[in-house]
């Protein structure tokens, strides 16, 4: 028999917004993640009270077990019932007290800027690259090197979130010696010598220098420019980090102008 995992709560780093019609409702860089199946229903998020907009919440009724419940209201767009509290924000759920979840039939939700419909993604079941607007900048002994507005956030299962950021948002830095090398951990276990280098499709007919990327070991892609063919100028990638890489590159996220 097929045992349905108990519900669980955890904070989650993605931004959420809800929005009904054209107007925001909700956003929350603080919201919880419910992780549930079954007939209790699928996962959602639960944003803190004082991230909902004023006047969103009208038309309140509180139910016999204490959960309240409200119509949503914005501009001239009315949904009723449409957000509601946990009805038992204790135990396991305690981190869902004073906060407020909204449907997903009525409303529009959105992790960073990228539309999600029925349920949240369970972050244990997918590997995903979100779409951001969020302001993003990277600086090195105080100065600022990158300064974006556009970035791509990859969420792993357990593991920070990474941001890539546009070539276009990246300012000119001294030289190659002022950035921290994140894969020198990497570099010593992985032998190049032998590797196959290619250039990108379509530009075999191109002169001058290029980018060579090559599939290494344990499905690291180290890239380098036919410039300078050292090792310790070539980039690494995880699969991950390579996956979410092409995906911006399709999308134009990475193009200069």
């Amino acid at each position: 028999m097929h045992m349905t995992p108990a519900p669980f709560v955890e904070p989650t780093p993605r931004r959420i917004r809800v929005r009904l019609g054209d107007e925001l409702v909700a956003a929350s860089t603080c919201a919880q993640l419910l992780v549930q199946y079954g007939p209790g229903g699928l996962p959602t998020y639960y944003l803190p009270h004082e991230d909902v907009y004023p006047d969103a919440l009208v038309d309140e009724t509180i139910g016999p077990d204490g959960q309240r419940t409200w119509a949503v209201r914005a501009g001239h767009k009315r949904a009723e019932a449409a957000a509601w509290t946990h009805e038992n924000p204790t135990g396991t759920m305690s981190t869902l007290a004073g906060h407020v979840t909204f449907s997903w039939r009525q409303l529009e939700w959105y992790e960073e800027d990228e539309r999600v419909v029925i349920h949240a993604r369970d972050p244990y079941k997918r590997v995903d690259t979100l779409r951001s607007s969020r302001r993003v900048q990277v600086l090195v002994a105080d100065e600022l090197v990158v300064d974006s507005i556009r970035p791509l956030l990859l969420f792993e299962t357990s593991l920070p979130t990474r941001y890539y950021l546009p070539f276009g948002d990246v300012h000119t830095v001294g030289s190659m010696s002022d950035i921290v090398d994140d894969k020198h951990h990497i570099r010593g276990t992985l032998d190049l010598s032998n590797a196959v280098w290619q250039r990108a499709e379509g530009s075999a007919e191109l002169e001058g220098p290029h980018l060579e990327i090559a599939f290494v070991q344990d499905g690291y892609v180290a890239m380098r420019s036919s410039e300078h063919p050292v090792d310790d100028q070539t980039l690494l990638f995880t699969p991950s980090e390579w996956e979410a890489f092409v995906l911006g590159a399709k999308d134009g996220e990475f193009d200069v102008m």
